[in-house]
């Protein structure tokens, strides 16, 4: 067996690294078949990488049409085989390969190849061993072979006619003597004896036929019959079930009380109303000094349909503490609860929780930023949300946050206090034409690194949601087109699209204080603070800032410029830098040092701060 003349092109990746382009050295030639053949080499951490149960091909973009030809390829441990089909060499020119992995949830480029198909020559072919035949020769066996097919046909045609006109059938001859009888064979096993057993006896109508049918096989047959009832006997006997009437006899068909009877629809009534017990008895409405009885309900008339059937056995308005149904407000003599028929009720159940801060877009808690801009990577803009990856524009308007196409993912990080190792978790954004995109995932116990465990997008957004360090959540979304967020929710459990919690709005009041155990923005002007300092500079100094909120952790503080008074003391302008926070359940206290001389004594002392124009950005973000 001759050997092989594919040529094999190797090369070698790390999986972990960026994807290049690489120029292939050699040449592709022009009609060519399955002549090149490339393997690639995928390492992880120096050491093959473990690619066994995904998939590879190569995806090749020839020249002149720009045709894709996917050649499938092999995966052996971290070895990629990917032979080049015949079409690849199709045309001249600049291709460019690309080898692609998929492991069963993701697919990646893995190498990006280029290089060059050299044409084949399409010139005259000259074969001077005369095994190439001329064109002469060629057209005259064309004809020739064209002329054998046309006699074939005529043959055939006269063949089919000859036998339509009854040419090829002749007188049917004698019969002939009968043969010799065969042999007798040899007598055969003797068969198992069949297991009869009774199956169902069905009684079946008056005057129909006795049946009988065999389920099961032919060992184990079941025999299953039908016997019919017979009619309904007519006459009268002395007494039923001992007992004999005062005078005559008891006919054939009396209603039994002491079992049950199957007794059609019409004996039924015609019983009940022989002993005063009719079906269709009306309701009895109750009174205020009497019960009412059970019976059919009245029919309600003409423009009762939004009325409810009351105790008495008519249809009216319920009092104040009922139910008002109807597509109206209620009225005074209505309830004053009002279930609209326009809204689907499935149930009550406790509103589901939603685990986002700022969540509500179009009434949004900004404390840091204007209306509108653009933000750098990893920084926070409107209140718990951040940019992440890349540089994001917004605006913030009373429809809600509008977003650019194609920038950086926006992300809230959820802490681990508020989250549960192992639990589902859906999140969701909704936009202003109504539609939202959501992602469900569990949320992985015992990992410290990020990791992506939930994913989804449609034609409006991205969204995912991931475990980073402590296992805290974080939540993003990122627009494929210009869009208007409207809100946002995190909910515990398992939610489609069809049961998916309606997004209420917790209300501006209490996102403002989620959003401040994080952030708290506050300026001065003007304002007087009370502390302590000493008396020279670059010693201990405390201001205390009252805020009433309690933040997540101690909180950083920005630097900022007081003028400081001591009791009988003169007043300098001074400069505070902060160094450390104490929380307390009121405000906060500061602890840093002034710089610039202070000439009070002693050492210590109370002191008024005088804070002129003073922004401060008390931060305890994630």
């Amino acid at each position: 067996m001759a050997e092989s003349v594919a040529r094999v092109a190797r090369y070698e990746i790390e999986l972990n690294d960026p994807l290049v382009n690489l120029n292939v050295p050699g040449l592709l030639v022009q009609n060519d078949k399955l002549a090149d053949t490339v393997v690639l080499a995928v390492t992880k951490g120096g050491q093959a990488a473990t690619l066994t149960g995904a998939t590879a091909f190569g995806e090749f973009e020839r020249p002149v049409d720009g045709a894709k030809i996917r050649c499938a390829g092999t995966v052996s441990g971290g070895t990629i085989t990917i032979p080049l089909l015949d079409q690849c060499y199709k045309y001249a020119g600049s291709f460019v390969l690309i080898i692609r992995c998929n492991d069963g949830s993701r697919e990646r480029s893995l190498m990006r190849l280029s290089g060059y198909v050299e044409r084949g020559g399409d010139g005259v072919i000259i074969d001077p061993s005369g095994s190439i035949p001329s064109y002469g020769d060629l057209e005259q066996a064309i004809a020739n072979c064209n002329a054998a097919a046309a006699a074939a046909t005529a043959a055939k045609n006269e063949l089919l006619q000859a036998k339509a006109d009854g040419e090829f059938t002749g007188p049917q001859g004698p019969q002939g003597p009968t043969g010799p009888q065969g042999a007798t064979g040899p007598q055969g096993a003797t068969g198992a004896t069949p297991n009869l057993t009774m199956g169902t006896v069905t009684t079946g109508a008056p005057g129909t036929q006795a049946s009988a049918s065999f389920t099961g096989t032919a060992e184990e047959p079941v025999l299953n019959l039908v016997i019919p009832r017979g009619a309904d006997g007519s006459g009268s006997v002395s007494t039923v079930d001992g007992v004999q009437p005062a005078s005559g006899d008891v006919p054939l068909g009396a209603v039994r009380y002491s079992e049950a009877q199957s007794l059609t629809d019409g004996q039924q009534t015609q019983a009940r109303g022989n002993i005063g017990a009719a079906k269709d008895a009306p309701m009895t409405g109750a009174a205020a000094d009497a019960a009412g009885a059970a019976g059919l309900v009245p029919a309600p008339a003409a423009g009762d349909e939004k009325k409810a059937l009351l105790g008495d056995g008519t249809w009216g308005n319920v009092a104040s503490t009922g139910v008002h149904v109807g597509d109206t407000a209620p009225t005074d003599e209505d309830a004053n609860v009002w279930i609209d028929p326009s809204e689907t009720v499935s149930g009550y159940r406790a509103a589901a929780r939603n685990l986002l801060d700022n969540s509500d877009f179009t009434d949004t808690v900004n404390q840091r930023r204007g209306t509108s801009g653009t933000i750098t990577a990893w920084t926070y803009f409107i209140d718990r949300w951040q940019a992440t990856d890349a540089a994001l524009t917004y605006s913030i308007s009373a429809d809600g946050l509008h977003l650019t196409a194609g920038e950086a993912w926006m992300a809230q990080n959820v802490q681990s206090s508020e989250t549960k190792a192992g639990t589902t978790y859906t999140f969701a954004v909704g936009l202003s034409d109504g539609t939202f995109t959501l992602c469900t995932g569990a949320l992985p116990a015992g990992e410290t690194s990020w990791t992506e465990f939930a994913g989804e997008n449609d034609d409006n957004c991205y969204v995912r949601m991931a475990k980073i360090t402590g296992a805290v959540i974080s939540c993003s979304f990122k627009p494929k087109k210009a869009v208007v967020a409207t809100w946002a929710a995190l909910y515990e459990g398992t939610h489609t699209a069809d049961t998916m919690p309606p997004y209420v709005p917790k209300g501006y009041a209490a996102e403002l204080a989620e959003c401040q155990r994080y952030f708290v923005a506050v300026s001065y002007n003007n304002t007087m603070l009370s502390g302590n300092t000493g008396d020279a500079s670059g010693v201990g100094a405390r201001i205390y800032l009252p805020m009433g909120t309690r933040m997540r952790i101690n909180p950083t503080v920005s630097a900022f410029v007081v003028n400081a008074s001591y009791y009988g003391g003169a007043k300098n302008n001074l400069t505070f830098t902060p160094s450390n926070v104490e929380t307390t359940y009121t405000g906060l206290c500061l602890y840093g040092n002034l710089s610039g001389a202070v000439s009070a004594s002693p050492t210590y002392v109370d002191a008024v701060y005088q804070i002129r124009n003073a922004d401060l950005a008390i931060s305890a973000d994630l």
